[in-house]
């Protein structure tokens, strides 16, 4: 299970609030990590929350000792993406999207049906109602992704 992950944000409280929206949790400032990182926190009995850093933000390695937390050069676009699920419909998910101005669309992700959320327009956030939840649920299962990528995995 995933409990948290970090994202850069050309706007952390905005993209915090957005996905505390989604999420039906609370945002929140953390200035552990920089004055304009935030958090968005669902509240849930997992603890889940997901960190939203300044842009350029990056992590290094520090040999046995914490991580180091530098300022790069900021990229817009990564392979980076994260699936959430709310308790929200469609409809809600997109009004709380088009309310900050992130661009969101319902799109077909192979078998899974999703909302794709984009912060900034670069960072892809893939959302499941809960009926969208439970079909990747579903989905998920080792077996299941065994017996999906055994015919690629002989070519």
């Amino acid at each position: 299970m995933i409990l948290h992950a970090s994202i850069t944000s050309e706007c952390p409280q905005g993209a915090a609030e957005t996905i505390a929206a989604i999420l039906g949790g609370v945002a929140l400032p953390y200035p552990d990590f920089g004055e304009k990182a935030w958090l968005a926190m669902a509240g849930d009995e997992h603890g889940t929350l997901i960190e939203f850093l300044e842009r350029g933000k990056e992590f290094h390695y520090v040999e046995n000792a914490a991580v180091a937390h530098v300022t790069g050069t900021p990229a817009r676009h990564s392979g980076f993406h994260l699936l959430i699920e709310t308790p929200h419909d469609v409809a809600k998910v997109l009004a709380i999207a088009a309310g900050r101005g992130y661009p969101a669309h319902v799109a077909q992700h192979g078998p899974l049906t999703v909302v794709e959320l984009w912060l900034d327009g670069c960072t892809l956030i893939e959302v499941a109602t809960p009926a969208m939840a439970a079909h990747y649920r579903s989905l998920a299962r080792v077996a299941s992704v065994r017996e999906s990528i055994a015919p690629n995995a002989m070519s």
